[in-house]
């Protein structure tokens, strides 16, 4: 499902007339800038001496035999990729694992209605950073002994007696007892409590802003430099997404963060110019963008520059009277409004310079309705750069 459609689809069709064209094969690289030595050789497809790790989807020529009888039997109209196999290398061409990779990353989706492993991953964070060795044996220790406690209680020992004493097939015995304990087990029955509430009955915006937290402050997980945060403004007011916004922005300095967002605020106010906007198999970078312009869209995160950025044509007016006068204007012409043809009437006040700025970047076929105040002159010297 993740072989590019084109591609697929014209391996079907040549495979039909000629039986020896070659099997797509997907490949994707990571190139890092500052990474373990390990990483680093000729093999990639730069062939630069960088630090890579590349996976590979090929076709695994151990089944060539069973291929050439799959294609002379059968009319091929899927890929065949129960003969692929996937490997994973680095620029030093040495076969890896997701273990042995030694930068580490982090995912926290907070779009996810259920936050999984919610106590126990948060546990482990804590204990992780925050105890030293011989505090997580301690807490090992007091476990068992609860443990003990447990089987030797009179309660207990009774009930066990009686269950003895009946009759059973075969002879065997009952009796109730607790799980025999790993050093690590205590984690499983622990749990976290915030403000004295157990971790997975606080809300779930509480859960991942926890979570990013103490992601962002692991200072002992050293190699985990990559953040990937999905969709950090649900479930959160906006004073403490504001908040959230603030503290990744703090605290995220030795860390890379990822974050994908439906929220013009989340982007506006972690700096647009760090944007990058996928659409349509291109990729717009904004670092180009004004000094002013940057620092305007931090300062006020409320507009919708999301909509603006997604949308496939825009038109920008002053307030909300206007665009109401457009969306009738427009319906009244088309019978229909201007959202059904993917087009976005905007309220911008008047900072209209600032998303011609974004429309230039982004080559958008952009429509500014404003006054002229009886001064065309004015308004055209104004917007002449566009």
């Amino acid at each position: 499902d993740i072989f590019n459609n084109e591609i697929v689809n014209n391996y079907i069709e040549d495979v039909k007339i000629n039986k020896n064209v070659t099997l797509p094969e997907m490949l994707i690289e990571l190139y890092f800038e500052d990474a373990d030595p390990i990483l680093n050789g000729m093999e990639n497809s730069q062939n630069k001496n960088e630090a890579c790790i590349s996976l590979c989807v090929k076709f695994d020529t151990r089944y060539q035999e069973e291929y050439q009888i799959l294609k002379e039997k059968e009319d091929i109209v899927t890929l065949p990729i129960e003969y692929y196999k996937i490997d994973w290398k680095n620029s030093a061409d040495k076969d890896i694992t997701a273990r042995t990779i030694p930068i580490k990353s982090i995912l926290i989706d907070t779009s996810d209605a259920n936050i999984r492993n919610g106590s126990d991953n948060c546990i482990a964070r804590i204990v992780k950073d925050k105890l030293e060795e011989k505090e997580i044996i301690d807490i090992s220790q007091a476990y068992r002994k609860i443990r003990d406690i447990f089987i030797k209680d009179s309660t207990i020992k009774s009930i066990n007696t009686r269950l003895s004493e009946e009759s059973h097939f075969l002879d065997n015995t009952i009796e109730i007892d607790v799980e025999m304990l790993n050093r690590n087990d205590w984690e499983k029955a622990i749990i976290t409590k915030i403000n004295e509430i157990p971790f997975d009955y606080i809300g779930k915006g509480e859960q991942a802003s926890l979570k990013i937290e103490l992601s962002l402050t692991n200072k002992r997980a050293e190699n985990s430099g990559i953040l990937l945060i999905e969709e950090p403004e649900n479930h959160l007011t906006y004073a403490k997404l504001n908040k959230l916004i603030n503290d990744i922005s703090k605290l995220g300095k030795e860390k890379q963060i990822f974050i994908t967002t439906h929220s013009s605020f989340v982007a506006n106010k972690l700096g647009i110019e760090n944007l990058e906007l996928l659409n349509n198999k291109l990729l717009t970078k904004f670092e180009n963008l004004t000094e002013d312009t940057r620092k305007f869209f931090i300062k006020k995160p409320g507009y919708d520059t999301l909509r603006f950025l997604l949308c496939k044509k825009a038109i920008l007016v002053e307030g909300d009277a206007d665009e109401l006068i457009i969306q009738k204007a427009y319906f009244d012409k088309h019978k229909k409004l201007p959202i059904e043809d993917e087009i976005e009437v905007i309220s911008v006040g008047t900072t209209f310079l600032r998303f011609l700025e974004l429309a230039d970047l982004l080559k958008k076929e952009t429509v500014v309705v404003t006054d002229n105040d009886g001064d065309i002159e004015t308004l055209e010297k104004k917007y002449k750069n566009y």
